[in-house]
C-alpha cells in the first residue's frame, strides 16, 4: 500500500512559499495544494476594501483538512478555487493524489485536523521587511491592486496577522528554514526524499 506524505510549506506572504514548493515541483512528483484556494468569498454586502483575508476565519479550514483527508487516503478530490483577481469562485477542478501532497500558505497549520494529518511542516523565516516588499510588488503586478489598498492592507491587516498567528506559533512547524540561505532549497529536497525513504520524522 501506498503511504501518501503531506509536506508543510507554511510562513507569511513573501516569505518564498512559492518559490520553494515551485523547486520542489520539478524535482518530486508533487499533489500541489494552496491555502489561497479555499477563501470564502466575502460578502457581497462588504467593503472588499476592508475584508480581513489574513484570518483563520476568512478560508475553509475544515473543507482542506477534509480534502487532505480524502488526498492521504487515495481519494480524489473536487475544489472550486477562490480568484484572487476576479474576487469569486472559480469553476471546479479534480486533484488526484500522488505520494507527495505538497500544501502552502500562511495559516493551516494553526487547524487541529491539518497539524495531525502533515507528515512534516516547514517555516520559512524571512525577515518581515521582505516578506511585504514582496507582497507589495505581488499585488501590485498580479492583483492588480492600488498603492493605497495595498499599503492599506499590509499596515491593517498582514502585519498584525503574522504578528498575531504565526510568529506565536512557529514551534508548530518541524523545521524553521531562512530561505534565502545559499542551498536551502536542495537541503529540503534532500530531507524530504529520504524522510520519504525512511518514513518518519527526523
Amino acid at each position: 500500500m501506498t503511504h501518501i506524505k503531506i509536506i508543510g510549506i507554511w510562513g507569511p506572504s513573501g516569505s518564498g512559499k512559492s518559490t520553494l514548493s515551485d523547486y520542489l515541483c520539478l524535482n518530486l512528483d508533487i499533489t500541489r495544494i494552496n491555502e489561497d484556494d479555499y477563501f470564502f468569498p466575502p460578502p457581497d454586502s462588504c467593503d472588499i476594501n476592508q475584508y480581513c483575508f489574513d484570518q483563520p476565519e476568512s478560508l475553509r479550514l475544515e473543507l482542506l483538512a477534509d480534502h487532505l483527508e480524502s488526498l492521504s487516503e487515495q481519494q480524489s478530490i473536487s475544489i472550486m478555487p477562490y480568484d484572487m483577481v476576479n474576487r469569486k469562485l472559480s469553476e471546479s477542478i479534480n486533484i488526484t493524489p500522488k505520494k507527495i501532497i505538497l500544501v502552502e500558505g500562511r495559516l493551516f497549520p494553526l487547524q487541529h485536523r491539518i497539524q495531525r494529518l502533515m507528515s512534516y511542516c516547514y517555516y520559512l523565516d524571512t525577515p518581515l521587511e521582505t516578506c511585504m516588499t514582496l507582497r507589495a510588488e505581488r499585488d501590485a503586478t498580479i492583483r492588480h491592486r492600488s498603492p493605497s489598498e495595498i499599503h492599506h492592507r499590509i499596515e491593517q491587516k498582514v502585519i498584525p496577522s503574522i504578528k498575531t498567528y504565526l510568529l506565536p506559533n512557529k514551534h508548530l512547524a518541524d523545521a524553521i528554514i531562512k530561505p534565502h540561505e545559499p542551498g536551502i532549497y536542495q537541503q529540503v529536497l534532500t530531507h524530504i526524499q529520504s524522510f520519504l525513504t525512511t518514513g518518519g520524522h527526523e
